[in-house]
């Protein structure tokens, strides 16, 4: 058996043990790992987090993304992606930051 297999098993077996909340948190997690990130969606997904949290702390509407200019950053051009294909990438990573421990 290879080092690999041998990890996969140990994985395999070390999540069976788990109690279904904390399976959907490992599922939760490979999510998060499976997630093709690059430098520049990460620092687009910052900076809006940046503004919005700005703009509620002041009373102001939450701009949503499809009201969203994302020519106002730089790099944010480069990500080949449609405006609802950010939003969903967006969704999984709040999804990530806001979930319980």
């Amino acid at each position: 058996m290879t080092a690999i297999s041998e990890l996969a098993t140990q994985i395999t077996k070390s999540v069976k043990r788990l109690p279904a909340k904390q399976m959907r948190e490992v599922m939760s997690f490979i999510g998060y790992l499976e997630t093709n990130e690059d430098a520049s969606f990460i620092e687009y997904v910052n900076e809006r987090t940046r503004k919005a949290v700005q703009e509620k702390m002041r009373g102001k509407h939450f701009t949503t993304l499809k009201e969203f200019d994302p020519s106002e950053f730089e790099g944010a051009a480069q990500l080949n992606m449609t405006v609802e294909e950010i939003d969903h990438e967006c969704r999984k990573m709040r999804n990530e930051w806001e979930r319980a421990f």
